[in-house]
């Protein structure tokens, strides 16, 4: 496993730089083109996005000529003042979430009393707390530039396909593709709701979206909170296990037991599946929950 927060060329044209589970980190990326540099993401906090910049400017990457956000999560967002002059491309979803984020205080009283109130969870208050100790002078940068369904960035000799594919995860997530290194940057797209307890997957979202991302002609996806790079092979058989889990689910009425035994003999190690069926039993749950509302 490589060790959080270490700057690797995944080509000689894509750096990543690892994320770190301790305050939540999340992955960056730069795509490094003839005309230019964009990274991905604007990091969990100044001090995150600084450490970034640095460890380009070590390997000699070319200045940052553009940035972008693949949805408004905090750990993903609250190091934008480290990029002063650099535009950042955003989903105009996620441009209203942020604006909705700048008008909160963030002191720890204000954080606490969000949990309370059901606004923020538990979880992000503590990294929040954990990654941004002191929060005085915090400041949400709000998006430069925003598109709607797609928008395409032309680095020379290397094209970035930021494209909105939603979720559960965040309505507003985005993914960064770029054909001719055969990667997508996913964000934490294709991870569950974690606004909500229990957390959630739905067919509606969660299928259309990883038919998607096994639309690009890619071998690597980067993940947001992955020390790993997910190769082609295995998001494939996550499609895979996705779809028995959630059939297994509705042939057997949401009775997680039964849904188990149908999914036993084709799985050594239940430990791949048995999160999948908790989330869609969930996910249905959530959506009955909403059509009888």
């Amino acid at each position: 496993m490589i060790p959080p927060c270490t700057l690797q060329k995944l080509t000689p044209r894509v750096c990543w730089l690892t994320p770190d589970e301790r305050t939540d980190r999340p992955s960056l990326g730069a795509i490094i083109g003839a005309k230019g540099t964009l990274i991905i993401e604007a990091g969990a906090s100044p001090a995150h996005t600084s450490h970034f910049l640095d460890a380009l400017a070590a390997e000699h990457v070319p200045t940052p000529r553009y940035a972008v956000l693949t949805h408004w999560h905090w750990d993903h967002s609250f190091g934008a003042a480290a990029l002063a002059g650099i535009p950042l491309f955003a989903h105009r979803k996620t441009a209203r979430q942020l604006a909705i984020q700048a008008n909160y205080a963030w002191d720890d009283e204000s954080l606490d009393q969000r949990v309370a109130n059901g606004l923020e969870i538990a979880f992000c208050r503590d990294m929040i707390k954990a990654e941004l100790s002191n929060r005085d002078d915090l400041r949400i940068i709000m998006p430069d530039v925003l598109f709607d369904d797609w928008l395409t960035v032309d680095l020379g000799d290397l094209t970035c396909e930021i494209h909105h594919v939603g979720g559960d995860h965040s309505s507003d997530s985005s993914i960064v593709y770029v054909p001719q290194e055969r990667i997508v940057f996913l964000g934490d797209c294709h991870y569950l709701n974690i606004h909500h307890e229990p957390r959630y997957y739905t067919p509606e979202c969660i299928f259309p979206l990883v038919e998607r991302l096994l639309g690009c002609d890619a071998d690597s996806y980067v993940e947001g909170h992955s020390p790993d790079v997910l190769p082609r092979a295995d998001l494939i058989t996550f499609d895979r296990d996705l779809h028995a889990a959630h059939d297994a689910v509705v042939e057997n009425q949401s009775n997680r037991a039964a849904a188990l035994r149908q999914l036993q003999p084709n799985y050594q190690d239940m430990a791949e599946v048995d999160w999948l069926v908790d989330a869609f039993i969930a996910g249905l749950a959530r959506q009955q929950e909403k059509g009888s509302s």
